[in-house]
C-alpha cells in the first residue's frame, strides 16, 4: 500500500470516529471560550493525546521516512484515542520542539539520546552585540524543516484535518538558551539595552516563522500554545510561552512587554504559557491588554487568582493530584466567574506508564495510555464540571 492510500484510509477512519456533529459540538465550546462577545456557560475539557513529545524531545523530519512516520503516527494516534469523549478536535501538531529559533542566529543543534540539545553561543556582553539579524533564506534549519513538514502535511492529507501551528518558546527564553549559564541574568542586570536589541532581532524570526506558517496553512491553521491539543480557533491570536518569566523579577520583565504588544497586535491576541512559578508576574500581565489568556501550568488558584484585576482567559493546569484537586480549582474558576478551558495531562494513576499499549514503531518514542481507564477517568471529570457549573 502506498503512503498517500495509507494516510487517506487513517482519515476515513477518523472521519467515522468525528463526524461532523460530534466536532460541531465541541467547537462551540471553544468558541463560547474565546469570544468575548459571548456569554460563557461551560468549560471545555481536553485529554492529552501525545504528551510524551511535547517540548524539546522530537525529530526535525530529515527524512521523507521521518516525515511519513511522524504523520502516521499522529493519525493512528487520534484514531487510537477517539473514544475518550473529551472535547478534542483532531489537529496535527509539528512537534518540532520549543527551542528552534536559535540556530536561525548561528546556534548548534546536537541530537542525543532522543532529543534536540541546543549549544548555548553567547559568552558576553560582546556576543550580544555581534547577534545577527535574522535571515529568512537561511537553509537547513530547524525551522525551515518545520515549514517543509507543515507542506508536506498538507500535501499527504488534501487538507482533511487541521494543522496546529508551532509557536516556539518567546522572546526572552529564546534568547536566554541561547546563553552560557547565567550570562542572560548578568547581562540583563548589566546591559539591558545590547538584551533589547537582541530580543528585537529575533522577535523579527519569531514574527517570521509565525507568519509564514500561516500563510502556508490558510484556513487549516491553528494558532494555540497551551496545549497543542486544546482547540482554539483561527483568528483568536497566538500563544507565547515564556517560561523564564518565573526566574525574573517583575521590574526586569516589564521594559520587554511593549514587544508582546506588538506582536498581539499584529496576530490578534497573545495567550502566556509559562511552566513555572509565575504569580509574581500577574500585575504585569493585568496591565498589558494585549495578553488575553494565561496558562500557568504549575500555579494553584489561591496563588494568583484574587490579584487578577480584568478579564482574562484562564487556561488550567495540565497535572492533578486526584479528583479533589481538580474539583477544588473548578470551584474557584467558577467562584471568580473566569472564562476557562480544562485539561489533563496527569491526574492520579490514570495516565501513567505502568498502564499502557506501547504504539507500535516508536521511532519518536509515542505511546498509547490505558484508553479505557483514561476513558472513564474523563467520565468522572465530566461529572465533576457537571456538578460545578451547572449543578447536582
Amino acid at each position: 500500500m502506498n503512503e498517500k492510500k495509507i494516510i487517506t484510509d487513517l482519515l476515513d477512519q477518523i472521519d467515522l470516529k468525528y463526524p461532523p456533529q460530534r466536532i460541531r459540538k465541541a467547537e462551540i465550546k471553544w468558541r463560547n471560550l474565546w469570544d468575548p462577545k459571548e456569554t460563557f456557560r461551560f468549560p471545555p475539557l481536553a485529554i492529552a493525546r501525545n504528551a510524551a513529545i511535547q517540548g524539546t524531545r522530537h525529530h526535525a523530519h530529515h527524512s521523507a521516512e521521518e516525515k511519513f512516520f511522524t504523520l502516521k503516527q499522529q493519525l493512528t494516534d487520534i484514531l487510537a484515542k477517539a473514544d475518550i469523549q473529551d472535547d478534542y478536535i483532531p489537529s496535527l501538531l509539528l512537534n518540532i520542539g520549543a527551542y528552534i529559533i536559535g540556530d536561525c542566529f548561528g546556534g548548534n543543534f546536537i541530537y542525543q539520546g532522543g532529543m534536540y540539545i541546543f549549544e548555548p553561543f553567547i559568552n558576553s556582553a560582546e556576543d550580544l552585540d555581534r547577534l545577527p539579524e535574522f535571515n529568512p533564506q537561511g537553509k537547513n534549519t530547524l525551522m525551515s524543516r518545520a515549514l517543509e513538514m507543515l507542506e508536506y502535511m498538507l500535501e499527504m492529507t488534501d487538507e482533511r484535518i487541521k494543522i496546529v501551528i508551532h509557536t516556539p518558546q518567546g522572546l526572552l527564553e529564546s534568547l536566554s538558551v541561547m546563553c552560557a549559564s547565567g550570562e542572560f541574568y548578568i547581562a540583563m542586570a548589566e546591559t539591558p539595552e545590547k538584551v533589547l536589541a537582541a530580543i528585537k532581532k529575533i522577535k523579527c524570526a519569531y514574527e517570521y516563522y509565525i507568519e509564514k506558517q500561516l500563510e502556508i496553512t490558510g484556513t487549516t491553521g491553528l494558532t494555540n500554545f497551551a496545549m497543542g491539543y486544546s482547540y482554539r480557533p483561527r483568528g483568536t491570536g497566538i500563544g507565547v510561552g515564556e517560561d523564564i518569566m518565573a526566574t525574573i523579577s517583575p521590574d526586569d520583565f516589564r521594559p520587554y512587554l511593549h514587544l508582546y504588544e506588538e506582536i498581539s497586535a499584529k496576530f490578534g491576541g497573545l495567550l502566556l504559557h509559562s511552566c513555572g512559578q509565575t504569580f509574581h508576574q500577574i500585575e504585569n500581565i493585568c496591565n498589558t491588554p494585549a495578553i488575553k489568556a494565561v496558562h500557568f501550568s504549575q500555579v494553584r488558584p489561591h496563588e494568583y487568582f484574587h490579584r487578577i484585576t480584568r478579564p482574562l482567559i484562564i487556561i488550567s493546569q495540565n497535572d492533578w493530584e486526584d479528583f479533589n484537586h481538580f474539583t477544588e480549582y473548578a470551584r474557584a474558576v467558577k467562584a471568580y466567574g473566569f472564562r476557562t478551558a480544562f485539561q489533563i495531562e496527569t491526574l492520579s494513576h490514570f495516565m501513567y506508564a505502568d498502564d499502557k499499549i506501547k504504539s507500535e514503531g516508536s521511532l519518536l518514542g509515542w505511546e498509547s495510555y490505558h484508553i479505557k481507564k483514561v476513558a472513564g477517568m474523563t467520565e468522572q471529570v465530566k461529572k465533576i464540571l457537571e456538578d460545578v457549573f451547572i449543578g447536582p
